[in-house]
């Protein structure tokens, strides 16, 4: 018979916590402050919920909580802050067809509104 052995969850905490803090970017106050604005400008809201946005409770869009623990964008993109900047500012680009609209989002300011929905996952 086969016998397993148990790892003490004491030795795996150090690697998880390591893995945790490489996904989890540095980010700037005041990139995260525009990217709330720019959700509300650019009506985000209107298709998706979105943490911490008054009325951003649309239903046609995923929900936008815990973006930051999600493994994926859109179901095919490593989810990185880059990833997710490039992804606001030209969806099509990143998936030809989707139902997600290409808005005109400048790279600047879809770089602050991943950084907003970055920094509402990692408080959550």
């Amino acid at each position: 018979m086969l016998r397993r052995r148990l790892v003490p969850l004491a030795l795996l905490a150090p690697l998880l916590a390591a893995c945790e803090d490489a996904r989890a970017p540095d980010l700037d106050t005041d990139a995260v402050r525009e990217g709330r604005a720019a959700i509300r400008l650019y009506g985000c809201g209107s298709c998706h919920a979105i943490p911490g946005i008054g009325r951003a409770d649309g239903r046609v869009g995923p929900p936008l909580t815990h973006v930051a623990r999600q493994s994926y964008i859109a179901g095919r993109l490593p989810n990185t802050l880059p990833n997710l900047a490039a992804w606001i500012a030209d969806p099509d680009a990143l998936d030809p067809g989707t139902a997600m609209p290409d808005l005109g989002v400048p790279p600047r300011t879809a770089a602050a509104i991943a950084a907003y929905l970055y920094a509402q996952g990692e408080g959550a």
